[in-house]
């Protein structure tokens, strides 16, 4: 079978950064785990976010660090990769309504410091690959 990877972007509500931390690492990726299909988790914490505007510029405030808010973009926090076990595309994709399905049932009840505005998800399948000799 095929790795697929299930990409989510998030963030807490403002203030809510810990308890947000302690549900996504100690609850909600064991809980992603026992979805089928779906055989690894991984997180990080988004220590840079950069964006470029519509010319390929990058985007930065008066100071000139790099800034989203002049994009009225969210600044994500976290960056979560699950591994997903599919033969195809639709399978993939199956697995993953299998997540939205029980997505706030006990089997993968969510926090309420989650920040769901503009909480951003993908699936992609492999395509290149390089890795240093």
């Amino acid at each position: 079978m095929a790795l697929y990877q299930y990409v989510v972007l998030a963030r807490p509500k403002n203030g809510r950064e810990d308890e947000f931390d302690k549900w996504y690492d100690g609850k909600h990726l064991g809980d992603m785990l026992r979805v089928p299909g779906v055989i690894s988790a991984k997180r990080f914490r988004i220590v840079k976010q950069m964006v470029t505007d519509k010319k390929g510029n990058m985007v930065t405030d008066q100071e000139g660090k790099f800034a989203t808010t002049n994009l009225d973009l969210p600044n994500w926090y976290s960056l979560v990769i699950y591994e997903i076990d599919a033969e195809n595309p639709r399978d993939a994709d199956d697995i993953v309504a299998e997540v939205i399905k029980v997505a706030g049932t006990e089997a993968l009840p969510f926090t309420s410091s989650m920040n769901w505005e503009g909480m951003t998800q993908f699936v992609a399948e492999p395509m290149g690959t390089a890795t240093k000799a």
